[in-house]
Parts: C-alpha cells; sequence; structure tokens
C-alpha cells in the first residue's frame, strides 16, 4: 500500500466535477453523473463512503456502482459481518496524520478473509482513497474501486485522483446531507402545525407527536429520546387528550386537515 500527504491542486478535471456536482446534487442522477465524470479520467466501477473508529463497527454512509451489478453492500457487509475491520490496519496512519491519499491493491490486506469476501468474490481490484481523521478519533474515508474488468491504476490515474479526490468528498457529503436537511424542515413544519392547532401542547408532547408522524414506533421514539416506552405512551395520551383524538389515523388526518389538500399523509396502524 501506498499513501501520500495531501496536497490539493486545481484542474481542468476539477471544474468539469464541480459542475457536474452543482447540477445534480440532491438528485438520483448525482452518483451516475459524478461517476460518469470520474471515469473520463481512471477507471471506478464503484464507490463508497464510510466511517470507522477503533473501538466500535463502521458505518457505510453512501455507495454506488456504475454501469456494473451493484456489489458496494456485499462488501461492506462482509467487511462488518465477519468482523474484516477489527483487523483492517488500511488507516491506522491517517489517526496519526493529515488527510491523505491511499493507493491499496488486493495484496495489502494481510487478512485471507478479507481479500477473498470483500476483493476476490466481488470481482474487486484496487481502491483509491481519501481518509480523514475526525476529532473523535474516527476516519472517514471516501473510496473508488478498480474491477477485474477495469486496467490498473497508474500514476497518471493517481495524479487524477489526487486533484479530484476532495472535491469528491465535499460533493458527496453534502449530497447524502440534503435528505437529511429537508426532513428536518419537514418536521418542523408538522411541529409547527400541531402547535398552531393546540399551542397548550408541551415540548415533549410536541416531541413525541412529531416523530410518530414520522412513522417512528414507540421503542424507537423512547431509544431516540432517552425515554421509557411507558413514559412515550403517557405523553402520547396527553398530547392525544388535548387535541381531541384517541388513535394514530385520527393525529394524521388532523395534520392533514390543516396543511391542506396537497399534503398526502400515510396513517399507520393503532
Amino acid at each position: 500500500m501506498r499513501q501520500w500527504e495531501l496536497t490539493p491542486e486545481p484542474a481542468l478535471a476539477e471544474r468539469d466535477l464541480a459542475a457536474d456536482m452543482f447540477n445534480h446534487l440532491g438528485q438520483a442522477s448525482f452518483s451516475d453523473a459524478i461517476l460518469g465524470q470520474i471515469n473520463g479520467y481512471f477507471p471506478a466501477g464503484s464507490c463508497s463512503l464510510y466511517r470507522i473508529w477503533q473501538d466500535k463497527p463502521p458505518k457505510l454512509l453512501y455507495s454506488h456502482s456504475f454501469k456494473r451489478p451493484d456489489v458496494t453492500r456485499d462488501c461492506f457487509e462482509a467487511y462488518l459481518q465477519q468482523g474484516l475491520y477489527q483487523t483492517d490496519r488500511s488507516f491506522d496512519n491517517v489517526r496519526r496524520e493529515r488527510p491523505s491519499l491511499l493507493h491499496s491493491t488486493i495484496e495489502d490486506f494481510w487478512n485471507p478473509l478479507h481479500r477473498e469476501l470483500v476483493y476476490r468474490r466481488n470481482h474487486v481490484r484496487e481502491r483509491l482513497s481519501l481518509a480523514r481523521k475526525e476529532s473523535d478519533g474516527s476516519v472517514t474515508s471516501m473510496n473508488l474501486y478498480a474491477h477485474n474488468e477495469h486496467s490498473g491504476y497508474t500514476e497518471r490515474h493517481i495524479g487524477y485522483f489526487r486533484k479530484l479526490a476532495p472535491l469528491l468528498l465535499a460533493g458527496v457529503e453534502r449530497h447524502i446531507q440534503l435528505p437529511r436537511e429537508a426532513q428536518a424542515t419537514t418536521h418542523n413544519a408538522k411541529r409547527e402545525t400541531l402547535f398552531r392547532i393546540n399551542p397548550t401542547l408541551t415540548e415533549r408532547e410536541l416531541d413525541i407527536c412529531e416523530r410518530i408522524l414520522s412513522g417512528m414506533t414507540y421503542d424507537g421514539i423512547a431509544g431516540e429520546l432517552g425515554l421509557s416506552r411507558a413514559t412515550v405512551i403517557t405523553y402520547r395520551n396527553r398530547a392525544f387528550e388535548r387535541l381531541g383524538i384517541h388513535f394514530k389515523s385520527q393525529l394524521f388526518a388532523l395534520l392533514a386537515s390543516s396543511t391542506g389538500p396537497q399534503t398526502t399523509l400515510k396513517p399507520l396502524s393503532n
């Protein structure tokens, strides 16, 4: 495995990638458009963005395959379920240094199960990564993969990756953040509507109703808010009493009637 300190450098390729990112950000076409642009400079059959810790399992934040069967989830499931992350030393130096670019071939992974279950079984031959240490000691890694049908990464390919990697990481992070921001806006709108319907609702009662309207279970609400299930149901009952309703379906109907005919909400079973 080879490693370089990150030194971003402007180039025409960066401007082309930035333009595509701007045009497709937040859209379903984003991943194909970006990987299509990248493949004009070097092979990238798939990509992933994940975060790894030293003391807990990794988390896959984003993945996609381009013009080939998508194996990204299979690769990560093997990495996670087989405990391969526990023996992966790829990013040890990143935890001690500044952001780095890494080039790894299948032979760089000393664990034979890692080579077999993640790489050979899924026809992956090489990986280019931009890895960044986070404040909690974890590492975020943006990865591009060459598969068996691709040529190996050359110095020219790696030079392009060096130029594009920082922009690619920033764009993907922004792309996956947008749905969360839209969801937060929707949650706030529901909360404000409920408060208009009955201003006597308490903050905690609004918390519970907002999450019910988002489709969360009582157990899920309890876990997110740090409450017991019984306490969640108590707050729900108090809120429903203030609103003059008895069932979840009535809560959905109440919100729908207060936000206009264009709002479509799916009632849950009581």
